[in-house]
């Protein structure tokens, strides 16, 4: 049989067995993406819980790898937000419209799963995503990483975090929460939000604030100006235990 003939249900338990419903690593998504353009038989597998609004935020021109994802497994309605702006990409805007979006459609579906744009694809069902959720006992829940950028400036959270699970810290790639609770958060978030954010491209040449007080330095009054990852992590004590990190990649899966 030719592997373009592999039936739903075979392409199903090879994607079950992959990490998480949801691969947050560029590499790995374009990989797997291309696998599933493949298969016409990926095409049904899928449908959006009616009770799960889907949001991805971007400033591309084109699809975004994540919604071609989505596209493959027969999800066509997902909200992606876009809007003008001044300057360069900052990654705040996601939550910032995000914000704008819920307090603008009150009324939608109970719970939301976002996901970022380009380096993100759905790779499994969106109610095992929502079983993951609610297993956790908690409001909104973020995935996790390794990675520690911008706790030199906050080492009292990532202290705070380390008590509770070191290691693994809050990744803002992929959440999925009660709409209500969300915005709650993201108005919290907000209040650290200006209108000249840093870029991604500039943090990273500071260090991310990992190992110097580079993006201390840069941002006096951090958090506010930072990455919205940074604001994100800064607020979760205030939110925490109803906003939660999966640490064990149920959700997502970027890095061990």
């Amino acid at each position: 049989m030719r592997s373009e003939n592999l039936s739903a249900d075979r392409i199903e338990s090879i994607f079950s067995n992959l990490p998480a419903p949801i691969i947050h690593n560029k590499r790995l998504a374009e990989i797997l993406y291309a696998m599933m353009v493949r298969f016409p038989s990926v095409g049904n597998l899928y449908r959006r819980p009616h009770d799960l609004e889907i949001i991805t935020a971007h400033n591309y021109a084109e699809i975004s790898l994540f919604e071609k994802s989505l596209a493959s497994l027969g999800i066509n309605d997902v909200t992606v937000l876009q809007e003008p702006f001044n300057g360069p990409w900052r990654n705040t805007l996601k939550l910032k419209w995000t914000k704008k979006h819920l307090e603008s459609n009150r009324q939608g579906p109970a719970y939301v799963l976002f996901c970022d744009a380009d380096d993100t694809v759905l790779i499994g069902d969106p109610n095992k995503i929502l079983n993951t959720f609610i297993s956790k006992n908690c409001k909104l829940l973020f995935m996790s990483t390794s990675f520690m950028g911008g706790f030199a400036c906050m080492p009292q959270v990532k202290k705070w975090s380390d008590g509770i699970f070191p290691g693994r810290y809050l990744n803002s790639g992929v959440f999925v929460g009660e709409r209500d609770f969300l915005l709650a958060v993201l108005t919290e978030a907000h209040k650290y939000i200006t209108e000249n954010d840093i870029t991604a491209e500039a943090s990273q040449r500071l260090g991310h604030g990992v190992f110097s007080k580079a993006l201390c330095e840069r941002l006096p009054d951090y958090p506010k100006g930072a990455q919205d990852q940074d604001i994100l992590r800064y607020i979760h004590p205030q939110f925490y235990p109803d906003m939660q990190i999966d640490y064990g990649n149920e959700l997502a899966f970027r890095n061990l």
